[in-house]
């Protein structure tokens, strides 16, 4: 039976960027990933200076940037009402298409000397004494193999935190996340330099250049029974946002209803438990951050920094098993949280018709005001 200092389950940011720097540590690890890469998942596809000093931390800045990421400086914000308002984002972010950057950092921490077992997932974490024993399948066979401590890195939500009894939200959220690409020449209106934030009725939409000639279209809906499909509400945003259907040609409205979605439902962006059986959770898995506000991935990568130096100082007997996991769920919390209150108030701030008006207005009065609103969800 295989045994490694760590079993992490999930091979997207969290879970790869979590292998490469407990990698760098010396600490054996195995990553179980249940799909097969390349692949794609709901993502605003957004990479900013958090990632980029992780990488260029990890030595493979390098190698990111033969990839052709597309650089993006600015923000530019279109409201309903005919407002733009426009900001530099005060650092250089990159647009990435997931199954692109998903595929790199799994590859990358392959080489690196984790090993990677997929498409595999995990059936079951057994912890005995000072271990842990996780069944999965692979192909056709269940299998086994421990580890010291498991990581995980499964993103929004897996079958696991039904089996970990994770609390859940009391009621839904009626809040959906979509995505979908089109290519460049469907969007001639979009700044390729700049992430574009479009305004409607009870949702928002991001729009930036990725790599590949692509364009990502990922929006945030507040949903209740009857309301238009994705697609849908896609059309709505154009009849109701004369920015976004400046930004696109005529037939952005035909290759709408044939291009593949990824999206999520009833998203929850409350407070989930950072450790549960001793299981360390990193990334969504750990707590959503709201889109466009925030920047899922810097923190991913920020969390599996901090994990790693935690699970190191275990390894080498600095920490206690209980310290560890205290101290990983206390100086998570201190990184995060003002971030991520910050984020849930802008996030109600733009699904809210009536408090949008107010906020947009401020910031157009003053638009000092944009880069600092900015500066106050980075880590």
């Amino acid at each position: 039976m295989d045994a490694y200092d760590a079993a992490i389950i999930g091979g997207g940011p969290a879970g790869s960027a979590t292998a490469l720097f407990l990698r760098r540590l010396g600490l054996s690890v195995c990553i179980i990933e249940k799909k097969q890469y390349p692949r794609e998942t709901l993502c605003g596809e957004f990479i900013s200076n958090e990632v980029t000093e992780s990488l260029i931390e990890l030595g493979l800045f390098a190698d990111f940037e033969k990839l052709s990421p597309n650089t993006i400086d600015t923000l530019h914000v279109h409201t309903e009402r005919g407002q733009t308002i426009e900001g530099d984002l005060g650092f250089t972010a990159y647009g990435m298409k997931r199954g692109t950057f998903d595929h790199f950092l799994l590859s990358q921490a392959r080489n690196r000397g984790a090993a990677v077992i997929q498409p595999a997932e995990v059936d079951e974490i057994v912890r005995t004494g000072g271990r842990y024993t996780l069944r999965y399948t692979e192909g056709s066979g269940s299998r086994t193999l421990t580890a010291a401590r498991v990581v995980a890195a499964y993103g929004k939500q897996n079958i696991l935190d039904k089996k970990l009894h994770r609390t859940a939200p009391g009621a839904p959220s009626h809040l959906n996340g979509i995505k979908f690409h089109i290519d460049r020449s469907l969007c001639p209106g979009i700044d390729a330099r700049a992430i574009h934030l479009f305004t409607g009725s009870h949702v928002y939409c991001g729009v930036n250049a990725v790599d590949e000639n692509k364009v990502t279209v990922c929006f945030l809906e507040k949903r209740t029974s009857g309301d238009e499909s994705p697609r849908g509400q896609v059309q709505h945003l154009a009849t109701e946002n004369a920015a976004f259907r400046r930004c696109f040609t005529e037939g952005f409205g035909e290759y709408c209803r044939t291009v593949p979605i990824y999206g999520t439902g009833n998203i929850y962006f409350g407070k989930k438990e950072a450790v549960v059986n001793g299981i360390f959770m990193v990334g969504d898995a750990a707590g959503v951050i709201a889109p466009l506000t925030g920047d899922g991935m810097g923190m991913a990568f920020q969390g599996a920094r901090l994990l790693a130096g935690v699970l190191n100082a275990e390894r080498t007997g600095e920490l206690d098993a209980a310290s560890a996991e205290s101290l990983y769920t206390s100086r998570r919390n201190d990184m995060f949280r003002q971030r991520l209150r910050i984020a849930r108030l802008f996030q109600a701030i733009l699904l809210s018709p009536m408090l949008r008006g107010v906020g947009l207005s401020a910031v157009e009065t003053v638009p000092g005001l944009l880069p600092f609103f900015v500066s106050l969800t980075r880590g």
